[in-house]
């Protein structure tokens, strides 16, 4: 099996790539970066197509809002994410009514197996990242737990690290509850002490559990792509951030 190959959420970088599109694109790629995930409002497809081209650079998804994915906006989406050659629409969060009671993590769950169906029709697949509440249980239940099981595995469970642990929640023993959902994993630092102020590396994340996990671990389908995100820019300035944690993963044999 193949290893995943390294992408960085763009989010990590917004406010350069806000200022210089093609600029930052290609010093992601100049950095080592294969791909890089998109978030937010859409781009001239034209110039973003350009950008990625010169740059040499893979797009592998974009966070895309929920409403993006409902009925009324799907074909769209599905227009668009075409157009830029992108088949990874992958939802980032949710709005509080989906989010409230079991029964609302249940309408979000529907929405998406809805959303995973229209969208396999043109080669693309949906899926959803979390972040730190999924495991803080409603009604008896982690709503990551509830969003995995009324879904089936078109709909990707796109896994952030640092996010989870902030919740006190457990990715290793998450990703392997859930084999074969894990697409594209994103790699987020975490440290108890000094929450998301830590570097991939020497942070409290087991990464070579993790690795051994994206490869393909047991029953574990391999992932297509670890995706860095790195947020903390009181230790250092964004591009020289996933730069170090891009260093940092090659080193521990990513």
């Amino acid at each position: 099996m193949s290893k995943p190959k390294i992408a960085v959420q763009l989010y990590s970088v917004r406010h350069d790539l806000a200022k210089d599109l093609p600029g930052t694109l290609q010093a992601v790629r100049d950095m080592g970066y294969e791909g890089a995930e998109f978030f937010g409002g859409y781009i001239r497809p034209d110039v973003l197509v350009k950008a990625l081209k010169k740059a040499k650079l893979k797009i592998v998804g974009w966070h895309t809002p929920f409403a993006n994915i409902m009925p009324n906006l799907i074909e769209a989406t599905i227009a668009y994410n075409k157009l830029i050659g992108n088949n990874s629409v992958v939802v980032p969060s949710l709005p509080a009514e989906y989010t409230a009671n079991r029964a609302s993590w249940l309408k979000a769950a529907s929405v998406l197996q809805t959303a995973a169906k229209r969208l396999a029709e043109d080669g693309m697949y949906t899926g959803y990242h979390n972040h730190h509440t999924e495991f803080s249980k409603v009604e008896g239940d982690m709503p990551w737990d509830i969003i995995a099981g009324a879904t089936d595995k078109s709909v990707v469970l796109q896994m952030d690290t640092g996010n989870c642990m902030k919740g006190k929640g457990d990715p290793l023993a998450l990703m392997r509850k859930y084999p074969g959902r894990g697409r594209t994993i994103h790699l987020k630092p975490f440290s108890k002490s000094k929450e998301f102020a830590t570097m991939i590396g020497s942070d409290d994340t087991d990464w070579q559990a993790v690795k051994k996990i994206g490869e393909g671990e047991g029953s574990a389908a391999g992932s297509e792509w670890y995706i860095v995100e790195y947020e903390c820019e009181s230790l250092y300035k964004p591009l020289e951030g996933v730069k170090l944690c891009l260093k940092a993963l090659k080193d521990l044999g990513f």
